[in-house]
């Protein structure tokens, strides 16, 4: 574990490895800029307790971003990501995208995957890599036999605008009726901003799934 360097001096970084499911192909080693990481046998990580450490890590909080930019290279690695251990081929070079996709916006994505590799790692059960967050968010995925996602996506795409103005009329006919002022100026408020991506929308949401 090492002091984080800069504005947030005051946090540690670790790279926590799976030690069960490294697949041995040494990229993360070699491509290391400063050398943190080396390859060494299963055993020996076993018994200095990586299995344990494993466990502590999954109870840290995630997405501590602290001062970096999330849009940035170094800031997106902060986030946690919605794919692991996709089993593909060892040092695939689809799957890194894959995952930096899911670690922008995988709380949120709709995949229309094409047949091909992407769909043998991507959905044979029970491996499949895409995952959730603490509150219950992650990718929808979904693949088509045949090599026509682009029109599968856009009928997904299709689908969830006509849900949101079905929605959207609703929450109009709401508000006509005689509902408490609160509730009416929040909801007004989510009107407004029904697009908005902003940091400000998103924490909007997130108050009304902890609501009992």
């Amino acid at each position: 574990m090492l002091d984080v360097k800069g504005k947030d001096s005051d946090k540690k970084f670790k790279i926590q490895v799976y030690v069960e499911d490294c697949q041995g192909c040494g990229v993360c080693a070699n491509e290391c800029p400063v050398d943190a990481l080396e390859m060494t046998p299963i055993k020996k990580e076993r018994d200095a307790g990586e299995n344990e450490n494993e466990k502590f890590f999954h109870e840290l909080p995630n997405d501590v971003i602290g001062s970096n930019r999330l849009y940035s290279v170094k800031g997106s690695q902060f986030k946690q990501p919605l794919f692991e251990f996709s089993g593909a081929c060892a040092g695939c070079g689809e799957t890194p995208y894959v995952k930096l996709v899911t670690q922008l916006f995988g709380d949120r994505m709709v995949i229309a995957n094409a047949t091909g590799c992407s769909s043998i790692y991507g959905g044979t059960f029970p491996t499949i890599p895409y995952c959730k967050n603490k509150e219950g968010f992650g990718p929808t995925w979904a693949n088509s036999l045949f090599e026509d996602n682009a029109e599968y996506g856009l009928g997904m795409r299709l689908a969830v605008d006509a849900n949101r103005r079905q929605l959207r009329s609703n929450v109009e006919k709401l508000l006509e009726q005689n509902i408490g002022d609160e509730l009416k100026e929040k909801l007004k408020w989510s009107l407004d901003n029904w697009k908005d991506l902003s940091d400000e929308a998103k924490e909007n949401v997130a108050g009304y799934q902890r609501t009992p």
